[in-house]
């Protein structure tokens, strides 16, 4: 894992905590708007971070074979040609 995927983890941790916050404070009677808005804006940061940083999803390897022959024919092809 990156480093920029921890960060991302740590702001959308960070968000939850300030909407928690927020919703304590909604339950007193005195929603604290800010936090909400901060809340939001931070989880929202963190899981862009996250989704810019993500790793390309490993091959599954399903038409390996296909991509093979596909490759040897470019490569005979590029020999003949060669010739």
């Amino acid at each position: 894992m990156s480093y920029r995927w921890q960060i991302g983890q740590f702001l959308i941790y960070m968000g939850l905590i300030a909407l928690i916050l927020f919703f304590i404070t909604d339950q007193v009677d005195d929603p604290y708007y800010l936090v909400f808005c901060s809340g939001v804006l931070i989880m929202i940061l963190g899981g862009y971070i996250m989704w810019k940083s993500r790793s390309p999803a490993p091959s599954s390897g399903r038409f390996r074979m296909l991509h093979r022959n596909t490759k040897e024919k470019q490569h005979d092809k590029k020999k003949n040609e060669d010739e």
